[in-house]
């Protein structure tokens, strides 16, 4: 009876990073102690979104009774689901194949899309892109085998196309609070941000300004975090998941305090919108919040950033940027060991733009196990999507 050692998807770019429209070149590594029967190998290589959610409700029966209900919400969008035989029957060899022992070395070039929407896990959604290895036994008896390689996708975001990305936003607002049915005057708030366009790794400026005309003391704080929004058919669903916050000291009733030059730095974070995709929406804000009162500001997270920016820092001594090529889908890997990425496209502004390296999500790795996946399936089954991160720090 054949005995898989090992079974695995290898990528020649060992970050697993990639732009639409990008060429994917690895190998399938099989490894066996014995011979193995089987049909063929192949690999599937796939990348879509899902939606998905329940929710439960009580309603009444005819009799006077209640009952729980669950309803389920679900949405799914297909980019590309493509299989490849790599040995045995799809290559015209046979049902019947037997694959001596020893390691085997199975090497694939695939052309991602030109239009892809970035990679992101978001708990009840994601977009994933993974490639499957599978050795299709001989008979029911025998099971497949399979193991799944996760990659992540980033669609190009240039803030230098997006309409007042250099200018600022600010947002003002008042609310009346009640204080134990006593009169009580109003708390007001503003937020002004430096500039709306920002790309991972940037430092965000802002100031921000209380007027606490109430008679309890006004404690307040500023987060910055992504709002998600799943669409089904049937109904959206919206969350928010904070990234990090500034706490303010507190202001006194009857008082007023302002907070200037306050900062915090953009995390690897997926860019805005997941342009591409119909079913995810994904939004940040910097918000002030004081008692009751919630005053956001928009921002947009791209990849590329602003010239105004890149304009103010000097490429690192010592590395050049590889040359870019004239056409967007003229992707190639990069042997530059810094920065850790493939090259963008001739997208990049040409004048000491640096070339971004790629971080973990700053949401951490999290399961992606599918209802394909079985207990038995190899390969990563954790995963976070890698995101550009611009150290500016070092140029």
């Amino acid at each position: 009876m054949g005995k898989l050692k090992s079974f695995y998807v290898e990528l020649e770019n060992p970050n697993g990073v990639y732009y639409a429209g990008q060429i994917m070149n690895g190998r399938l590594v099989v490894e066996l102690i014995e011979e193995m029967h089987m049909k063929e190998i192949r690999l599937i290589f796939k990348g879509g979104a899902e939606v998905y959610w329940t929710e439960t409700y009580t309603s009444a029966t005819e009799g006077g009774d209640t009952r729980d209900n669950t309803e389920t919400f679900a949405a799914s969008e297909t980019y590309f689901n493509q299989s490849v035989p790599v040995y045995g029957r799809g290559l015209g060899m046979g049902d019947k194949c037997r694959l001596p022992p020893g390691q085997h070395f199975y090497p694939f070039s695939f052309q991602l899309p030109s239009r892809l929407p970035s990679s992101f896990e978001g708990g009840d959604g994601y977009v994933r892109y993974t490639i499957r290895g599978v050795i299709d036994r001989s008979s029911w008896i025998k099971k497949d085998k399979d193991t799944k390689k996760p990659f992540t996708v980033i669609a190009l975001l240039d803030l230098n196309t997006y309409p007042n990305s250099a200018c600022a936003t600010q947002n003002q607002k008042s609310k009346n609070v009640c204080c134990l049915c006593c009169k009580s005057g109003p708390v007001t708030g503003k937020i002004r941000v430096d500039r709306i366009g920002h790309v991972p790794g940037d430092t965000v400026r802002f100031q921000s300004e209380i007027q606490n005309l109430t008679n309890r003391v006004c404690k307040s704080y500023v987060k910055f975090y992504m709002s998600i929004t799943f669409r089904t058919p049937k109904k959206c669903k919206a969350m928010a998941r904070e990234i990090t916050r500034v706490n303010h000291q507190d202001v006194p009733p009857g008082d007023s305090e302002a907070w200037a030059g306050e900062t915090f730095s953009i995390p690897s974070v997926p860019p805005s919108d997941l342009i591409g995709c119909g079913i995810i929406d994904v939004d940040y804000f910097i918000e002030l919040v004081a008692m009751k009162l919630h005053i956001p500001a928009k921002i947009i997270i791209g990849t590329i950033p602003l010239q105004v920016v890149t304009q103010q820092y000097q490429t690192h001594p010592g590395v050049s940027a590889p040359q870019l090529s004239a056409q967007a889908s003229s992707y190639l890997p990069t042997s530059i060991p810094t920065p850790s990425a493939p090259p963008m496209a001739d997208t990049l502004p040409k004048s000491n733009t640096p070339l971004p390296s790629y971080s973990e999500s700053v949401f951490g790795r999290t399961s992606i196990k599918e209802s394909s996946d079985s207990e038995k399936t190899r390969g990563d089954m954790n995963f976070a999507p890698s995101y550009a991160y611009y150290d500016w720090s070092r140029h």
